[in-house]
């Protein structure tokens, strides 16, 4: 293991494992023992995101798995993967893929098969 990364395995595996359930920042601190800003600047500094960020790519990661492996709703996508509904899912997944979830389907669905 790379020291810097050391000690933040526990975090990055709270995320991935937690990451349908909302998740407080200050919980991924108490899990090294940093307050919330130590542990944001470490995170930042190790991974070159915030926990927030992280948090949101695992979460669109398992959605675009989702929408292309399943037939689930994108409703039913967006409660499953942590969102809060539909429309703000749409709304981070737009951001950041510049595609709907829709979109996204429809246009990857094939590949993934």
């Amino acid at each position: 293991l790379i020291p810097a990364y050391h000690g933040m395995e526990e975090v990055l595996s709270a995320v991935v494992n937690r990451h349908t359930e909302p998740i407080r920042v200050q919980e991924l601190a108490d899990l090294v023992h940093l307050s919330h800003s130590q542990f944001d600047r470490r995170f930042k500094q190790i991974f070159q995101q915030t926990p927030q960020q992280y948090i949101l790519r695992v979460r669109l990661n398992a959605a675009c798995h989702a929408l292309t492996h399943t037939e689930d709703s994108i409703a039913e996508i967006a409660a499953q993967t942590g969102f809060a509904d539909q429309s703000h899912f749409t709304r981070q997944f737009r951001r950041e893929l510049s595609l709907t979830p829709l979109a996204y389907r429809r246009k990857y669905r094939d590949r993934a098969d």
